[in-house]
């Protein structure tokens, strides 16, 4: 015993090295660089159905508000017409921000987000240092999971919030459940219950939090340990687990139902062959991340991508071990819940992924270190230099090429932002005040206030400040006919897209 605790003292006055120094502070570093290439969006304003969630927020009592959003009959749907969508964690966050900050700034909406994100990024970085045991790993999966440009949308946009709290309890769910199989005691019911709390917030987010239910028992019988799901007693610790998960499928049954039987228009997806044609682009997205319909190479580089991904995935699931094989099942059975959904590909919604990419940031990170394996295996000479090329290749080549990809879809999203508030500051430049009941025209309103060619955003966002107005979007020949006809209760405004004026 004096002898370990000799060794142990001699091991604790060795000096750092450099790597020791690097490896200490690169979860530091990353979330240094990910704040520096998330700054930009923070000064965005609104966009999308921010202007019905906190339009709903502003119009209704908090009372009345939690109440819908709370009825498994309503999930908000009277408030939003978004669908027969049951987010009570999403919408009661979005209540308490707009309690907390108003609608005179969106910078504090942004910074909800973009904390979570670096929080998200922490727990994948303690995730992945729990399945690998390896520094490289865990910070490679950091760095990627910080930095992926596929999806941009979650920490920047204020209503994607729902993804980012969806990952949060997520990751959350798993680390305590992690832990609660590594300590004992009272310490370990805590972890359980914390595990067990988590998951039901994160269904509460969104509706892929049920993935859940099949990724912790995939991290129990795949990675701590695998010969117990014979045993009955085992599978005990899953039954309150299950038990609400049973809960959840009694409460949606409708739902469910439509899910399973393929009906759809039920704002969730269904079931059918397009989930595998979903499953498909999400993998190729992962290692092509461009939003384009413009090139005759793009569909040959996202199939390329996608069977290059899932060969990965093989080699990972039947020969790289337990950590390997559970994330690939983590990643499956969130994308594959997401997939139900046939509007993937139109809405180009990469913020799907944003959970998945748990999974996909710590495969990165074992690929890695599987690459150096092989170095020391076939070329132990060079094992020295591939642990120093590999990180440096890490700084140099990865972390430039995806923060240059977010850097890219933000300035796209955070341009069709400007364009809404310029429209909304001349709107109140020109009209101050618009009575109940009128009617606004818009003429060539910005594309990010409309949806398939109608005013769904744009009409809540006019009624932000002037209640009770209709807005209509029409074209200025349109508009020319119109003008002849109006009456006192109807208004017009050009909206110039170059000049915002």
């Amino acid at each position: 015993m004096a002898r370990d605790m000799s060794v142990l003292g001699l091991s604790l006055a060795r000096p750092r090295t450099l790597a020791d120094w690097a490896s200490l502070l690169a979860l530091p570093a990353v979330l240094i660089l990910t704040a520096v290439v998330y700054s930009p969006a923070l000064g965005d304003w609104f966009m999308y159905h921010d202007y019905i969630h906190l339009g709903a927020a502003a119009t209704h009592s908090a009372g009345d508000y939690a109440k819908r959003v709370l009825d498994p009959g309503d999930g908000g749907e009277s408030l939003f017409n978004t669908g027969r969508l049951y987010r009570p964690t999403y919408y009661l966050t979005l209540l308490l921000e707009y309690k907390a900050f108003g609608l005179s700034s969106a910078f504090p909406y942004h910074m909800v987000n973009f904390s979570l994100h670096l929080l998200n990024v922490v727990l994948v970085w303690l995730i992945a240092r729990k399945l690998t045991r390896s520094s490289l790993a865990s910070n490679t999966a950091a760095l990627v999971y910080g930095l992926h440009p596929i999806f941009f949308e979650a920490p920047i946009w204020i209503s994607a919030i729902t993804e980012v709290l969806l990952a949060t309890f997520a990751f959350i769910a798993l680390y305590l459940f992690m832990r609660s199989l590594e300590v004992r005691g009272m310490l370990s019911g805590l972890f359980y219950v914390g595990s067990l709390v988590s998951t039901v917030l994160a269904v509460g987010a969104r509706e892929p939090g049920v993935s859940l239910f099949l990724i912790l028992p995939a991290y129990y019988f795949l990675v701590h340990a695998p010969e117990d799901w014979r045993r009955p007693r085992a599978w005990v610790r899953f039954a309150p687990f299950f038990a609400v998960l049973g809960a959840y499928a009694i409460l949606r049954f409708s739902i469910t139902r439509d899910v399973a039987s393929g009906a759809g228009g039920n704002a969730v997806g269904s079931v059918g062959w397009h989930m595998f044609t979903n499953v498909f682009l999400f993998d190729g997205w992962m290692l092509v991340p461009i939003f384009s319909s413009i090139g005759r190479w793009l569909p040959v580089a996202l199939g390329f991508a996608a069977i290059l991904l899932m060969r990965v995935h093989e080699e990972f699931f039947f020969r790289r071990g337990r950590a390997g094989r559970f994330v690939v099942v983590w990643w499956y059975v969130v994308v594959f819940v997401y997939s139900t959904a046939g509007w993937v590909k139109p809405l180009m919604a990469g913020r799907y992924l944003y959970m998945a990419s748990g999974a996909f940031a710590i495969l990165s990170g074992l690929v890695v270190v599987w690459g150096l394996d092989l170095v020391r295996r076939f070329r132990p000479d060079l094992r020295p230099l591939a642990g120093v090329v590999v990180p440096v290749a890490l700084i140099v080549l990865v972390a430039p090429a995806l923060s240059w990809g977010t850097l890219h879809h933000e300035r796209t999203f955070s341009d069709g932002a400007r364009d809404g508030q310029l429209f909304l500051e001349q709107l109140r430049d020109t009209y101050p005040s618009l009575p109940e009941g009128s009617t606004l025209y818009v003429v060539n309103p910005p594309p990010t206030l409309l949806f398939a060619g109608g005013p769904f955003f744009l009409t809540p966002a006019v009624q932000w400040y002037y209640p009770g107005v209709e807005a209509k979007n029409i074209t200025a020949e349109r508009a020319a006919e119109i003008a002849k006809t109006m009456s006192g209760q109807d208004h017009i405004i050009y909206y110039n897209s170059q000049s915002g004026g």
